[in-house]
């Protein structure tokens, strides 16, 4: 897996203006998730033994589903002898939290990093192309995502307090989105707050799996369509001319 490219992401801030920092990590302290409350991520260069099992985890996690992967399809990648890799995670579910926190510090770590426009209305479309761009550069990292993120896999694999966990996380992000959405059509909304934060994330969240290399249109593209998109379900000005 090597298709993470934070940096690529700052294309969403060359439409927003009046980009103003709120504060060190303001959204993201609001996760509680292992890859934001260390300096794991910024570490992640691909080197030593056990980020390699992770990456090579995620991928297979990513094309061959979580049910279909063993401990011994995951050592044969990274070249290690399957009884080695217990050396770094004493069981598949010790891999499966591993890369779900991971997969969702890395994404919330791009998407909600600093800085944030200091209008409700530009922060939210910041996040939302952020959000677009994410799932549009890093496809293996999203599915991989599509296929951990299973409620009934969550259900089965994982214990009750990383589930309630990860769940949490997921559910704060969506309250981000709801807040923002709140602040910007205001509280006189004929449509639920939480339905229409919903519904927002449905859009940016699927594009990645619409968009291919062929088409017309490129990420940039793509990531203004939703957001335009977005903008006429909460019944905001064009975003665009």
């Amino acid at each position: 897996m090597r298709e993470m490219a934070a940096d690529d992401l700052n294309v969403a801030q060359n439409t927003v203006d009046s980009v103003v920092p709120f504060g060190p990590r303001r959204y993201l302290e609001r996760l509680d998730l292992d890859g934001l409350r260390s300096s794991e991520l910024e570490m992640h260069t691909g080197l030593g033994t056990r980020w390699k099992v992770l990456d090579a985890a995620i991928d297979l996690f990513a094309f061959k589903g979580y049910n279909a992967c063993s401990m011994r399809d995951i050592a044969k990648v990274v070249n290690i002898g399957a009884p080695a890799i217990y050396n770094y995670y004493a069981s598949k579910s010790d891999i499966f939290i591993a890369s779900l926190d991971f997969v969702l510090s890395t994404f919330y770590a791009a998407v909600l990093k600093s800085p944030i426009p200091r209008s409700p209305e530009s922060a939210l479309f910041c996040i939302l192309r952020r959000h677009v761009l994410f799932g549009i550069m890093n496809r293996t990292f999203a599915r991989a995502a599509d296929a951990l993120l299973n409620k009934d896999l969550m259900r089965r694999e994982l214990p009750e307090h990383c589930r309630f966990r990860y769940s949490l996380a997921m559910e704060e992000y969506r309250k981000i989105l709801e807040e923002l959405i709140r602040d910007v059509v205001g509280e006189h909304s004929l449509i639920d707050y939480a339905l229409q934060a919903f519904l927002v994330h449905e859009i940016v969240d699927r594009a990645g799996e619409w968009y291919e290399p062929a088409s017309p249109l490129n990420p940039a593209d793509i990531a203004d369509q939703c957001c335009e998109a977005v903008a006429r379900l909460l019944e905001l000005p064009a975003k665009k001319a």
